[in-house]
């Protein structure tokens, strides 16, 4: 099966006219592991797939601006895209409902823009994360000028997950704290909103900025939703400042603590008693005492008692807590 080649996005030439230069895109295919074959999921719709690129790509061959049936050129490269992805063919057909986006961009509507840019993302996500998240940042800024404020959230959301997977924390805080920027701006996105904000405080502490987590755990404890007790964003706080007492600055940092877990005691009645309470009453005398395994002890406990949903939070903070406890010590083993 021929591969024809597909045009690349529109752009401005050196006149202001809008041209579509050829770009060649190999195809993807899945590899038969016995014999190292190439094989099409769906022979039928990736012919018929690459008959309407070859079609398309004649219609623009003199550019863009000379083209009078763009509307039909984009619906083929539409189509090819969705043959493209009955035929396992992931690449082509990101890159085909693209050109359909690049077009749309400069004839249509933002609208059909946004709809060509998810087709493409929705494609590119089996074969190229990278490429997905440009088109999702793309996508979330059509739909932030349309003020489709979910939409756009929705889109840096994805954005944050697909880097936080690709172990890019910085990258994905950046996407959840946009996310939740476009959620507050719609009442009917509390949900959504509070679980980007708790991506945003887990990775900070993931970053090791503690301080900066401390600060987010204390205003979620503030201003927590009804209902939800503010007990675990309160004992994450303390924990926050304790992460934050390392090398010169632990000495202030212990007491300083401390003293927050007071000043949280008086907020909460849960600090003053249960499990929280024996588990930090507990950590504060590992630190006191300068004991490892009573602040292990302690943590197991915890652990055995709690059932949190922010599990992985917890275990990041009482790390980097049990290491500035572990490195006081260690001139002393």
């Amino acid at each position: 099966m021929s591969t024809p080649t597909l045009v690349a996005s529109p752009q401005t030439n050196t006149e202001g006219q809008l041209v579509v230069p050829g770009a060649s895109i190999q195809p993807i295919a899945v590899v038969r592991s016995e014999t190292n074959a190439i094989v099409v999921l769906d022979e039928e719709n990736a012919s018929h797939g690459f008959a309407l690129v070859e079609i398309a790509n004649k219609r623009l061959g003199a550019g863009l601006h000379k083209c009078t049936a763009w509307e039909e050129v984009k619906d083929g490269y539409f189509e090819a895209g969705a043959r493209f992805a009955q035929a396992g063919l992931y690449k082509e057909a990101g890159t085909s409902f693209q050109h359909a986006a690049g077009i749309c961009r400069f004839l249509g509507t933002e609208y059909e823009v946004a709809n060509a840019v998810g087709y493409a993302v929705e494609s590119c996500r089996f074969v190229d994360p990278l490429e997905t998240i440009s088109m999702l940042r793309e996508q979330s800024e059509t739909y932030a000028k349309v003020n489709l404020v979910l939409q756009a959230a929705k889109c840096e959301k994805d954005c944050g997950e697909i880097q936080e997977h690709l172990g890019n924390n910085e990258e994905a805080l950046q996407h959840y704290e946009r996310a939740a920027v476009f959620y507050a701006k719609d009442n009917r996105s509390d949900k959504p909103k509070r679980l980007c904000d708790a991506k945003v405080r887990h990775l900070t502490c993931v970053l090791g900025r503690f301080a900066d987590a401390a600060a987010l755990f204390e205003t979620y404890a503030e201003n927590h939703p009804a209902g939800i007790p503010p007990t675990t964003a309160y004992l994450f706080a303390v924990l926050a400042h304790l992460a934050a007492a390392f090398g010169d600055r632990y000495a202030v940092g212990v007491p300083r603590a401390l003293r927050k877990f007071g000043e949280f005691q008086a907020e909460d009645v849960n600090l003053r008693k249960g499990k929280e309470f024996e588990f930090l009453t507990a950590t504060f005398t590992a630190f006191d005492k300068l004991n490892l395994s009573t602040l292990d002890l302690a943590i197991t406990k915890y652990r055995a008692a709690s059932h949190l949903d922010s599990l992985p939070t917890f275990d990041c903070l009482v790390a980097k807590c049990r290491d500035n406890l572990y490195q006081v010590i260690l001139p002393y083993i």
